[in-house]
């Protein structure tokens, strides 16, 4: 079958599509009670959890100081998520939640986007990103 019409839910795992491993995870610090609040120490754990060789993280909430600012330029997002980009250094990472700070931003080698699709009032306006990877070089076996 072809993998880009397959639906695949990613919680604290991943898929390989096309030679690139996604990896997926919810998480995000306390915000409203919302479903998917861990604390710091469960963050920690889930977070070092994601593989090495992972190309692209899917995340809810963003990482702090990435695309993660409300309206009054508070920093609102994931140290431990900022600190698991350091780590695994993927090409690509994927957020929203943060519905003011929408966008793309380059660290270091990593393609950081918040798409989030609505505004802080929860009205669609926000375009679509497009991002282009290139794929892996198939390894050698």
């Amino acid at each position: 079958s072809n993998p880009s019409s397959e639906l695949h839910y990613l919680e604290d795992t991943s898929v390989e599509l096309y030679r690139l491993k996604i990896y997926g995870l919810p998480y995000q610090p306390e915000f409203h009670g919302w479903a998917f609040n861990r604390s710091n120490e469960e963050r920690e754990q889930l977070f070092s959890k994601i593989p090495q060789d992972t190309d692209i993280i899917l995340c809810h909430g963003p990482p702090y100081q990435i695309l993660d600012h409300l309206k009054d330029g508070t920093s609102v997002g994931c140290p431990i998520f900022a600190k698991t980009i350091e780590r695994v250094k993927p090409a690509l990472v994927q957020f929203g939640h943060i519905h003011e700070d929408y966008g793309v931003m380059k660290v270091g080698n990593t393609i950081c986007v918040n798409a989030a699709n609505c505004t802080v009032r929860y009205v669609p306006i926000n375009k679509p990103i497009v991002i282009d990877l290139k794929k892996k070089k198939p390894t050698a076996t």
